[in-house]
């Protein structure tokens, strides 16, 4: 379930660069198992996995540190990299769609802040909007005449996809 600055965050997101969006599904790992994508983005750019860390503050992360820790107003908070499970998430999708563009971001609101530089995955959400802005109309229908035919196999091969979203966020996860 989401919560409410994810929904807000996501809707944000969403409604600027997305065509499509699948939330909280399964796919093959391809070691015989499943991994879980929490949202998985069809964009003019290809496919975008998602993960979203809805927290404010200076967070102090990087790429080979395994436990990222966030202040924020004398309160600290500690959790696990994100960035090894968005990799063997990135590794899955992309198998399924070989030769398609798939990105993978840990999306963080602007209010976070990175003192010691972003670790590889994150991305601030204005960064985010601006790097997977909507092309024009024209391009944008040439695009996804490529992608549209791997998005559906990725719909179809995943459980869960019935909650796949092409109107309102309203109706989201």
């Amino acid at each position: 379930m989401l919560r409410l600055g994810q929904v807000n965050l996501l809707s944000r997101v969403y409604n600027a660069v997305s065509v499509e969006i699948l939330c909280d599904i399964q796919i093959e790992d391809g070691l015989g198992g499943l991994i879980q994508i929490d949202f998985l983005l069809l964009t003019a750019r290809g496919l975008v996995v998602l993960d979203i860390k809805e927290v404010r503050g200076v967070v102090f992360g990087a790429d080979k540190i395994d436990e990222w820790t966030v202040m924020h107003q004398n309160q600290r908070l500690s959790f696990a990299n994100p960035q090894h499970t968005l990799d063997y998430r990135l590794v899955a999708v992309r198998k399924l769609v070989r030769g398609l563009p798939v990105f993978g971001h840990i999306l963080f609101p602007n209010e976070a802040e990175f003192g010691k530089g972003k670790p590889k995955y994150v991305i601030l959400a204005d960064e985010f909007l601006e790097r997977y802005r909507r092309p024009e109309k024209l391009e944008l229908e040439r695009l996804l005449a490529a992608y549209y035919p791997y998005w559906e196999k990725i719909k179809d091969l995943s459980e869960g996809a019935s909650k796949a979203v092409n109107a309102s966020l309203n109706t989201l996860c």
